[in-house]
């Protein structure tokens, strides 16, 4: 897991928290835009400070990691969520600590530098196969099997 939050750091772009690109700074101005002018400085205070622009920089990577969507349609085939669901939640059941501790490091990391790599959150595909797998294996528990003698 070290190995691959290295890997993912070194090959990922990270994001640039002291400036908008154009795109942000269109939504930005929208949003100002739909304040009253009466409250053209609280409209500034939250839309423009560095702080919040950082806030929301943050935000934005953070909420990008549970885009569960597009990560099992981009990244990983789309027929392991369901399995994915139902082990990562036994797993946590079954052993709540280490599970969610190895969660948050990928997901901490994603959070600081962001998604722009040409491979994906690669980081996060320990968690999406193990969880998967050990649905798979919830899953297959259930059917009865017939031992021959």
């Amino acid at each position: 897991m070290l190995g691959l939050l290295f890997l993912q750091y070194r090959g990922t772009k990270p994001t640039n928290y002291s400036q908008l690109t154009e795109i942000e700074k269109i939504a930005q101005l929208r949003r100002m835009n739909e304040y009253p002018p009466a409250f053209y400085r609280l409209a500034n205070l939250i839309e423009a400070r560095p702080e919040a622009i950082m806030y929301f920089k943050l935000e934005k990577n953070f909420l990008k990691n549970f885009d569960l969507l597009s990560l099992f349609t981009s990244y990983t085939h789309p027929i392991f969520f369901p399995f994915f669901v139902i082990g990562f939640f036994g797993a946590v059941k079954y052993n709540p600590k280490p599970v969610l501790f190895l969660t948050s490091l990928p997901i901490a990391l994603l959070t600081i530098i962001g998604h722009e790599n040409p491979l994906g959150p690669f980081s996060l595909y320990p968690i999406i196969y193990g969880g998967a797998l050990w649905g798979m294996f919830e899953v297959l528990s259930k059917f009865p099997v017939s031992h021959e003698k």
